[in-house]
């Protein structure tokens, strides 16, 4: 029986091979796209979870709560963990890092920069369950300059050798014996490692106003792993009589702690200020946004499955009749179409696939995101995948089996269709469906991409091009750094050098600011450490005062401000003069203030900033660049550092490529949302088609007699489109207010955003007018400029 009902499914199909190319193709794009997207949103949602009971880790974050604003991050202070393993009996261990970026590694004679590198405490395997092929996770980090590498550069340094027991040179300034060799840190995890460092070898950066006993210095990332059994909110409701302790009453009524389940961090720190190489590169409103996109294209490709097999199956009418005079049963007809709409859906999927294989590795490239699907996972998901062939086939074909196999044999014998041509059936208000989404993902695309264009348009209050930042390391290199800099200011190619401590991506630590004598003027502040020339060689805009000098020897020991600060301060007067005490440890006067720029990306809101001039040199030599030809003007910059530092790395990275960066999650999800919108359209008006053939056939005879009794073709494309324009406006009417009201929610996530106008939205509902118009067309003018005699002939 089955075997006949496929002989006759594949005969059939094979008769008409226009319906069923399109069919085909249409159903294998939507479940390629579906299988592709889903893929990658169940690769962002698996960050973290390899460790051994992941449910029990959870990051400690930081809120602050300020007079506007409410302010998070992702890193405590450096007593903060071991007080929380020792005080509260939920915790079960605790781990701190540190992040020391661009260290520079000497193995004898060799060198290497290395980024992935954090000083940890030696609880680190207790927390995080990384496996070591070398060495022992109980022991590895205890001693005080000990170290841990990854594989990946076990196999750089090392080659075949045996790596334990060999010392790394740190920044000419940290000696550390290996003691173990980690597996290479998965993909799927926030934490990108490659250099693990005993914390005890850790040392304040020399100039600091801190030190490791300092509550106030939020600059290092701390898990707590919680006993089987322990409640994270059980936990949390102690953490305020916790800061209470340690930092004040007052403090804690400002400042509260919680606990970010570590599963949660890559795409649930949206809004958390993100410390020391752990920032996450995913968004879940990214994520639930594409997934949406995912299942919006596999309805789309159904409903056009079904809606062009039942258009298809206008064309067996009589066929369906003789087999009943036959004998056949209503069951067998019905089973009959459902075996071809399981066979096309199967086809659509092993096609889905196939091209998976040959064009996820491309598609990766071209959309900058990795889509590839491991072979494996497709063995893996077997029953998941028949289980959706199944449910394709079911929703595609059990509306045409039914409507074919409902026909009475005498009027199929006849020819006589009882489907209804005009007025709102269920097909219509899928049809609408199908233009309220099509409108809502023209209008989330112009949005989006207007919003990305503003990013990249908008002013970030200095001068970010032409500027290069070469890493500074070593303190005999800070040594260097005059005979460095008059090296480099000989260079024709080389306007203005200096140096400073951030590279404007929110990496700064924050402390508490208070001015002199005033307690209650107590508040945290962001630091900027800068060197002599920053303001100048950045163009920062000085509203008051004036920028750091070495004509001013005291300068070293004062603060500029940024508006947000002496906003903070509520200083209307003139700020100039007055006297900060910054983390109890450094007094000092504000001699300037400028005008508020992004130290991070336009997802968070400009807070209070001090810029300041540390007692020591910073970590980025900074130098504006003439235009030209830049290989050349890179080379000769090279030339020069070399002439002073032959021994260090030109390691270098302009400051508009690394602010580019901070944005790659946003051109990853307007490239993808564009992509699959653009499909999704496309399918809709592949069901657009579907729905006006449908119509048109129905309608066919009818065609005939109008235009016979005087109808002209005009007056027939009328006829036929009215009712789809009138769909349109039912669709509009929906679509406008509901994606004005997401894509106004989206927004809400960045601190700066575009205000939308009625532009947009006009242009999509334009957009959806032209397209349907030019897929209505196709049918519609060909059936009213055709012979009417030979629709009155139809049967």
């Amino acid at each position: 029986m089955i075997r006949n009902y496929l002989k006759f499914a594949f005969r059939f199909l094979t008769r008409h091979k226009s319906y069923t190319l399109i069919n085909l193709s249409g159903l294998t794009l939507g479940l390629a796209s579906f299988l592709l997207i889903l893929n990658y949103v169940q690769q962002e949602m698996s960050y973290d979870s390899f460790y051994d009971q992941p449910e029990n880790i959870y990051r400690v974050n930081i809120q602050s709560q300020g007079e506007t604003e409410t302010r998070k991050a992702s890193a405590v202070s450096p007593p903060m963990g071991p007080a929380l393993k020792a005080e509260l009996p939920e915790v079960e261990s605790s781990v701190r890092l540190r992040h020391a970026n661009n260290v520079l590694v000497r193995i004898g004679e060799e060198h290497f920069y290395e980024d992935r590198v954090f000083y940890v405490d030696s609880t680190f395997f207790d927390v995080f369950s990384f496996p070591l092929i070398l060495g022992d996770p109980n022991t590895a980090l205890d001693d005080k300059h000990s170290a841990i590498i990854s594989e990946e550069l076990a196999k750089k340094y090392f080659a075949d050798n045996d790596p334990l027991g060999q010392t790394l040179s740190i920044d000419d300034d940290l000696k550390v014996r290996i003691t173990g060799v980690m597996e290479s840190t998965p993909e799927k995890s926030h934490l990108n490692l490659a250099l693990l460092i005993s914390f005890s070898s850790f040392q304040v950066p020399h100039g600091y106003p801190v030190t490791l006993d300092s509550w106030g210095w939020t600059s290092f990332p701390t898990y707590v792993r919680l006993h089987d059994g322990s409640e994270a909110a059980a936990l949390t409701s102690k953490l305020h009589q916790f800061l209470a302790t340690h930092m004040g009453k007052e403090t804690a009524e400002r400042v509260s702690l919680f606990l970010q389940p570590v599963k949660d961090i890559h795409l649930k720190s949206k809004d958390i200020i993100e410390r020391d190489g752990t920032a996450p590169k995913g968004d879940i409103t990214y994520t639930y946004g594409l997934l949406a996109v995912a299942f919006l294209i596999l309805g789309i490709a159904v409903f056009n499955f079904a809606n062009l097999s039942t258009t298809l199956s206008l064309k067996r009418v009589r066929e369906i009749g003789v087999r009943k005079t036959l004998g056949a049963r209503r069951v067998s007809v019905f089973l009959q179409h459902l075996t071809e709409s399981m066979l096309l859906s199967f086809s659509s999927f092993v096609i889905a696939v196939t091209l998976l294989e040959v064009l996820s590795a491309p598609l990766s490239g071209f959309l900058q995101v990795d889509l590839k699907i491991p072979a494996s996972s497709h063995f893996e998901n077997v029953v998941w995948y028949t289980a959706l062939i199944t449910g394709v086939g079911l929703a595609g074909g059990l509306y045409p089996s039914t409507f074919l196999s409902g026909y009475s044999p005498t009027k199929a014998l006849k020819g006589r269709l009882t489907v209804k041509a005009s007025g709102f059936d269920l097909k219509s208000v899928l049809i609408v469906f199908q233009f309220f989404i099509t409108i809502g993902l023209i209008a989330a695309t112009l949005v989006v991409n207007r919003q990305m264009n503003f990013m990249g348009k908008r002013g970030l209050g200095f001068d970010h091009q032409q500027v290069l930042a070469v890493q500074m390391v070593g303190e005999e290199l800070h040594q260097r750094y005059s005979a460095t800099r008059l090296q480099l200011l000989q260079n024709p190619n080389v306007e203005a050098v200096t140096a400073a401590g951030n590279l404007f991506d929110g990496q700064n630590g924050s402390v508490p600011i208070q001015e002199q004598g005033d307690d209650e003027s107590r508040a945290r502040i962001s630091l900027f450490g800068i060197h002599y020339g920053f303001g100048e060689l950045m163009e920062l805009d000085f509203i008051a005062g004036r920028d750091f000098s070495e004509a001013y020897p005291n300068d070293s020991s004062h603060f500029i401000l940024n508006e947000s600060a002496v906003k903070m301060f509520g200083w209307d007067d003139d700020p100039i003069g007055k006297q900060l005490v910054l983390n109890d440890t450094w007094n000092g006067e504000v001699i300037g203030v400028v005008k508020d720029f992004h130290y991070a990306s336009l997802h968070e809101a400009i807070t209070p900033l001090v810029l300041y001039i540390p007692r020591a040199y910073q970590e980025y030599i900074f130098m504006k660049v003439n235009a030209g030809d830049i290989s050349k003007v890179l080379a000769s910059i090279e030339k020069d550092w070399k002439k002073i530092n032959p021994d260090m790395p030109f390691d270098y990275r302009f400051i508009d490529d690394h602010i580019n960066q901070l944005y790659k999650s946003d051109r990853q999800f307007t490239t993808l949302i564009s992509s699959f919108s653009v499909l999704a359209i496309f399918l809709a008006c592949m069901g657009l088609y579907g729905m006006v053939s449908f119509s048109v056939k129905a309608r066919f005879k009818e065609i005939g007699i109008r235009k016979v009794l005087g109808a002209s073709a005009k007056q027939m494309v009328g006829l036929l489109s009215s009712k789809f324009l009138l769909m349109i406006i039912i669709a509009a009417f929906f679509a406008l207010p509901v994606s004005w009201y997401l894509l106004q929610k989206w927004l809400f996530n960045f601190a700066y955003h575009i205000s939308m106008g009625w532009i947009q939205f006009a242009l999509a509902l334009l957009l959806t007018f032209l397209l349907a118009a030019i897929t209505i067309s196709l049918q519609t003018v060909r059936a009213a400029m055709g012979n009417p005699v030979e629709a009155l002939n139809e049967d």
